[in-house]
């Protein structure tokens, strides 16, 4: 196995600590996240800052939209996310409640397709969000790795909202998704959410494997 690049590394360290819980970080705030000594977060910062990945104002470095072509090769070569859009969106709309499909990446999830329900309790997730796999059913369907069933998750990830993941599956019978339906209306309790959406939930992750596996032939033929 060849060795790793360490100052590769240590720039992708840097970027990573751009995740937006803070809109700008200073060369001190990223020494500390990446756990770097200042000079060296100093002088990766200014080289991103020269291949466009960064811009600097006042000593404060932000992220440019020249990091999206970073996910734009996976989001192009992997159809999960564009297929498992059109399926949330009628989801959604059937069902009056948000939806999202993840992968697993480490010890998160990472969304690739979303719909939002309208209204004032809407869930706010968005393509490209980040979530703690153990806290939300999509993780848990995804850490589990069963292709069958269901996970549940109440107040965890956040105290008002519940949901119900299953797995996306396949042709060939392997986990390459979840997806989940998620609300925070007071109404709908647990018991409910599984009873209604158990249901609407597996038709969806089904017609996606399906769709992914028409996909597929077109492209292969």
């Amino acid at each position: 196995m060849s060795r790793p690049v360490v100052s590769v590394l240590r720039s992708l360290d840097v970027l990573a600590c751009f995740d937006g819980s803070e809109r700008a970080l200073s060369v001190a705030d990223v020494a500390v996240a990446a756990d770097l000594s200042r000079g060296t977060a100093h002088r990766l910062l200014h080289t991103l800052v020269g291949l466009g990945y960064l811009v600097v104002d006042g000593g404060s470095f932000q992220l440019t939209p020249h990091v999206l072509k970073l996910g734009h090769g996976y989001l192009r070569t992997d159809p999960l996310g564009s297929v498992a859009q059109r399926v949330l969106d009628d989801l959604t709309l059937a069902t009056g409640l948000h939806s999202a499909v993840g992968v697993l990446d480490g010890d998160e999830v990472i969304v690739v397709a979303a719909a939002s329900a309208v209204g004032p309790l809407s869930v706010s997730t968005t393509v490209g969000s980040r979530l703690p796999a153990g806290l939300t059913s999509l993780g848990r369907v995804l850490l589990a790795g069963d292709v069958a069933g269901h996970q549940q998750v109440e107040g965890e990830f956040d105290l008002q909202l519940r949901s119900i993941g299953v797995p996306i599956v396949s042709v060939d019978g392997d986990l390459v998704g979840a997806l989940s339906v998620v609300t925070g209306q007071s109404d709908f309790t647990m018991r409910r959410l599984v009873d209604e959406m158990r249901t609407p939930a597996t038709d969806a992750a089904t017609a996606i494997s399906t769709a992914l596996t028409l996909e597929k032939a077109l492209s292969d033929g």
